[in-house]
Parts: C-alpha cells; sequence; structure tokens
C-alpha cells in the first residue's frame, strides 16, 4: 500500500493504517502485514508513505479503497498485490502546500493558526500537516481539488503578510504537481 502524501507514522497509523484493518479484520479478509515506512524527497520532505496489508483474498481490495476514499487518501494512492501482479490506483484528494520563510513563521505565532482557519473556513479543505524548518516552513492541505483549492487561497495568500512571498506547490505530493511563487 503506498500513498502519495506528507503524513508522520502517528498520524498515518490513526487516519489509515487502524481503519484498514479493522475493516479487514471485521470482514475476515486480512490483517496488519507487518510494515510501514516513510519516503523522503531531495528536499527532506515526506512525500510518500507506504505500510503493508495480507489480503486473504481478493474480495478484500473493494474494502481497502473503501476504507482509504471515506478517510480522504490522496490520488495516486496505489494498493499492489504482489502475487497476483495486480495494481489498483485510486484516492480522492489533492494536496496543496504553502512553503514561507521559517524565520517569519516562527515569529508569527498565532498568526499561523488565524490563517490556517481562514482558509480552511474558504475552501472547505483540511490541514493535514506543518512544520519549520531551517529556512522554510510549510502548511499542507487536503482537498477535493488542488487547483479549485489554490483559487480559493490565492486572493487571501497575496493579501497576507506572512504568505505575500510564498511559494505555492498545487498538487503536493502528487503527479500533476505545479509550483507557484507569490
Amino acid at each position: 500500500m503506498s500513498i502519495p502524501e506528507s503524513i508522520r507514522p502517528l498520524q498515518r497509523a490513526a487516519r489509515y493504517e487502524q481503519p484498514v484493518f479493522e475493516a479487514l479484520e471485521r470482514a475476515k479478509l486480512g490483517y496488519y502485514g507487518g510494515g510501514g515506512g516513510t519516503t523522503f524527497n531531495k528536499s527532506r520532505e515526506i512525500s510518500e508513505v507506504d505500510f503493508d496489508l495480507v489480503l486473504l483474498s481478493l474480495d478484500a481490495i473493494p474494502v481497502v479503497v473503501r476504507v482509504l476514499e471515506e478517510r480522504g487518501v490522496p490520488k495516486g494512492t496505489t494498493l499492489r498485490a504482489r502475487e497476483r501482479y495486480l495494481e489498483v490506483h485510486f484516492g480522492t484528494t489533492e494536496g496543496l502546500a504553502i512553503f514561507v520563510d521559517a524565520t517569519l513563521a516562527q515569529s508569527a505565532g498565532g498568526e499561523v493558526k488565524a490563517l490556517v482557519d481562514t482558509l480552511v473556513g474558504v475552501a472547505g479543505v483540511e490541514c493535514r500537516d506543518s512544520w519549520i524548518g531551517k529556512e522554510e516552513a510549510a502548511l499542507v492541505f487536503y482537498g477535493n481539488d488542488a487547483q479549485v483549492m489554490f483559487e480559493a487561497f490565492e486572493p487571501i495568500l497575496r493579501d497576507h503578510p506572512l504568505t505575500r512571498f510564498a511559494r505555492v506547490v498545487i498538487g503536493y505530493g502528487g503527479e500533476r504537481r505545479r509550483e507557484v511563487q507569490l
């Protein structure tokens, strides 16, 4: 199971792994496969996560897809059944990441939370991750369509002192990734 999302291990377990394992065990169609991992890109951002499942039947595939899509798994998620050379691609959300100067973000304090609340409210999306690195700080949002999300965010981002010169990655974590410098 491979998910193109910036999500930390504990959040991955709570959001995706546990609900899938519980659904498979309830249906007696599979169980935990004993592993999970995180892949980082060259910028040291999480680019993909994975975990192992043991599927006892092909009937388990729709259960896995349903549970993960209900949890908002990103488009481009892949379930691989190695023994049968089968790949299933699915997902319902797209990511958008906003990168700002780390020093500016650290000094902004409560402004960051207020900005996140405003963006979530205007677009009806979810902020799933945030971090502050040495040079950049990031806010990562997921919604049904990254471009629509950007169009809703853009006027706010261009006007807000924290994000006026931000770098925005539309389609963050996905194959159709595009970057905009504000």
